[in-house]
């Protein structure tokens, strides 16, 4: 395997950006590998949307009233929905064996597509199942076996989205098998909608592993076992702000979350080298700059927001000015003291 190859599966350069270092810049005669991967893309988006939509007409039948009336086929509907699995995942499956970089990626989104479709598959078929708070972590093992499956086959963006919802799934089972928190039903949230009240999505402590599944994401990526990188960054940040945020419910925590997201985010580009944690830690402090106003201003104006953005935003431009020229004009003051 040559070093660019192994740049692409480890997630830091694109295949793309392989090919142009292997000198291959010609066009691509219509039939190659991107003439694939638009045709994977599209048929694998048409065959699941087909395929969600004759579920929904067999699972509802003709009349939206059977949901109500308990008239379901959830069986026949769910039986629909794996045909159409197991069709994309064995098309992916073919597609993932390709040389190109182009094919191989639409095998990806293919698997992603069939992986979607077994999870509606099994959520119907098993929509009867009642195993006691075993009756979540059995609804999920399926789904997570496919994703392990999709993902060991291909290494991917869209691999990796799969195996990411399926590890939620997981977790959030285990939080209720624990009783650590309480699966949600139609008739909580009936009864907390009755009650006036909103019901209660997630507690403290399902929001706290959320938050620390979304760090050990990013760590995955950082240290090897999760590939591609950069999408273990996005994935994991993504999900550990947002699990976070909710834990924090005050303005004061949200303050002080932002601080420790950002300078999280910023250390970890630093850390890892990942464009990705930069970008988070510009919308992390963002976020900051916010929330300072919402909570140190009584009655922000629009000159408030304005200038509290542009005076940091005119600030950190000057900074990236005088920095970069200390970056371009160290390697010519260092050069006379090495021949020196």
């Amino acid at each position: 395997m040559t070093q660019q190859h192994e740049a692409v599966r480890s997630g830091h350069i694109s295949f793309e950006q392989a090919e142009g270092i292997e000198g291959r810049r010609s066009p691509e005669a219509p039939g190659g590998p991107r003439t694939v991967e638009v045709l994977g893309f599209f048929g694998a988006a048409a065959l699941a949307i087909a395929t969600l939509i004759l579920t929904f007409d067999v699972t509802l039948g003709e009349e939206l009233a059977d949901i109500f009336l308990g008239t379901i086929d959830n069986v026949g509907g769910g039986l629909v929905s794996l045909a159409g699995a197991a069709v994309l995942l064995a098309v992916g499956v073919r597609l993932t064996a390709g040389d190109a970089g182009a094919i191989r990626r639409s095998g990806g989104f293919v698997l992603l597509a069939g992986y979607a479709l077994a999870s509606v598959a099994f959520a119907l078929l098993l929509l009867d199942l009642d195993a006691g708070d075993f009756t979540p972590l059995i609804r999920a093992t399926p789904v997570a076996v496919i994703a392990v499956a999709v993902w060991r086959r291909a290494p991917s963006v869209p691999t990796q989205v799969a195996i990411f919802t399926a590890a939620v799934q997981v977790v959030g089972a285990l939080l209720i098998l624990f009783q650590l928190d309480d699966p949600i039903t139609p008739a909580s949230i009936a009864t907390s909608a009755a009650l006036g009240s909103t019901p209660e999505l997630q507690s403290w402590v399902s929001l706290l592993i959320g938050t620390g599944l979304g760090l050990v994401w990013i760590w995955m990526g950082a240290t090897g076992p999760m590939r591609p990188r950069n999408a273990a960054f996005a994935l994991g940040a993504v999900y550990a702000w947002l699990e976070a945020i909710q834990l924090f419910a005050s303005d004061d925590a949200w303050v002080m979350l932002s601080i420790v997201v950002a300078a999280g985010f910023a250390a970890g580009a630093l850390r890892w080298r990942s464009s990705v944690l930069a970008g988070f830690a510009t919308v992390a402090t963002l976020a900051l700059i916010l929330q300072v106003i919402m909570v140190a201003v009584d009655e922000p104006s629009v000159s408030t927001f304005y200038l509290w953005y542009g005076f940091t935003g005119a600030a950190a431009l000057l900074g990236a000015l005088l920095l970069q020229r200390r970056e371009a004009s160290g390697p010519a003051a260092a050069a006379p003291t090495e021949r020196a």
